[in-house]
């Protein structure tokens, strides 16, 4: 089952052309395969091609065929045999040429739900009988819908006959991190509307800025798809995506491209990428070095029992949100003292609180603990109070106390300008 793409405005066919174009006589249409290449961006090499179901409209040109297969209009086994049409040319295509790397194929879990999986399911006998190595096949399940007890099944005789599998659209609905978890897939592709949203530095992004670190515990690696410009590719990279698929790259074609057709404009994007990116760290490096000066400053004011000297209104420029005491077990020793809004407050705990949950603090404090100077060690991470993206910053006492800074973080990820 081929799923609907993300195409240029100016090549996209109306609906009604498409079905205009659609000559049923035995109610299965002229489909055939387009490929759009998977660049790895670490060797800048194509590693793989999606396959994309493609018809010709009224002026003999190729589009997109995906809607076909979701027209109630047409037999379930209609649309099913319209798949295996455009999948037996891709996978014979794939069979004569050792040299095209990878070939992804959409499987619907609707579709899967209906096979009976006492037989072998229609893919491997295709790939069985064009002598294919299935393990240049990659199964990429495309939406949400049909049982799991059956997809997992088969997705079980998939893995075992050598197959790969990717889970498509990830992010996209509520069920996906239980796919996750019963179908142990080798690829995620990110769903490409939430990438997109995500690119423009909305609140969509700290969902995908999360899923990298997940998926490499998870031993998957990350697809980014429907990547249009050398902005969307920087994003990608953000998002720890080892591979791109999209416009930038290549479109899909009928024909195959030479492995390194893509090395120089990889090339090109990752330079671009790696010179915004220095010029982000730079920045912050700036913002750090000027709050470790805050730092000192509040811990000279404490030392000296001169609190209410410090300038809150200097401080909260420089990104200082509150600080607080703590003892070396982790325990809060002292009031939270805000500066949020320019002005010194205090807000006092109602009986001795344990902050040792918090994941880095263990880490900061005991760095801390075993010098005189400041660290910041933390992960970012959002504070729901300021609604800023913060770090935590740590420095030890004379006396041994610690004193814990949460502070504006620099932002270093490198989202999309904004459309005009």
């Amino acid at each position: 089952m081929f799923k609907f793409e993300s195409l240029p405005e100016h090549i996209c066919d109306s609906r009604k052309r498409q079905r205009q174009a659609v000559e049923l006589g035995d109610r299965a249409p002229a489909l055939f395969p387009y490929f759009q290449a998977i660049v790895d961006v670490r060797s800048s090499a194509i590693v793989g091609y999606e396959c994309l179901a493609r018809m010709n409209n009224q002026e003999n040109k190729a589009v997109s065929a995906a809607w076909l297969f979701e027209d109630q209009s047409l037999s379930f086994e209609e649309r099913r045999r319209a798949d295996r049409l455009v999948r037996e040319q891709a996978l014979k295509r794939f069979a004569s040429d050792k040299t095209a790397g990878l070939l992804f194929l959409n499987i619907s879990p609707r579709w899967v739900t209906e096979a009976k999986l006492n037989t072998q399911l229609n893919s491997l006998r295709m790939i069985d009988k064009l002598g294919l190595d299935p393990r240049r096949v990659v199964v990429e399940i495309t939406e949400l819908g049909g049982n799991m007890k059956s997809l997992a099944a088969a997705i079980k005789a998939y893995k075992r006959a050598g197959l790969k599998v990717a889970i498509d659209d990830f992010g996209a609905g509520a069920s996906q991190l239980d796919r996750l978890l019963c179908l142990e897939p080798d690829y995620l592709k990110l769903d490409m509307g939430l990438f997109k949203r995500a690119a423009y530095n909305t609140s969509s992004s700290r969902l995908l800025m999360a899923l990298a670190p997940f998926a490499e515990h998870s031993s998957c690696e990350i697809i980014c798809e429907g990547v249009e410009t050398e902005q969307e590719y920087h994003f990608a990279l953000e998002c720890g995506a080892q591979y791109v698929q999209g416009w930038l790259m290549a479109p899909a074609q009928a024909e195959l491209l030479p492995q390194h057709h893509c090395y120089e404009l990889n090339k090109k994007n990752q330079r671009s990428y790696l010179q915004r990116k220095k010029q982000k760290i730079r920045s912050s490096v700036e913002v750090e070095n000027q709050l470790r000066s805050c730092v000192k400053t509040i811990k000279r004011a404490i030392e000296i029992d001169a609190l209410y000297e410090l300038d809150a209104k200097s401080l909260a420029a420089d990104g200082v949100l509150r600080f607080c005491l703590y003892s070396e077990d982790a325990e809060q020793i002292s009031a939270r003292y805000n500066v949020l809004g320019g002005h010194l407050s205090c807000d006092y705990p109602r009986a001795s609180w344990c902050w040792a949950h918090r994941p880095y603090l263990s880490v900061v404090m005991d760095v801390a603990s075993q010098s005189r100077g400041s660290y910041c060690l933390s992960q970012s991470y959002f504070d729901t109070q300021a609604q800023v993206l913060c770090k935590a910053w740590a420095a030890k006492l004379d006396d041994g106390r610690i004193i814990l800074l949460d502070c504006v973080a620099a932002e270093t990820t490198l989202f999309c300008e904004e459309k005009s």
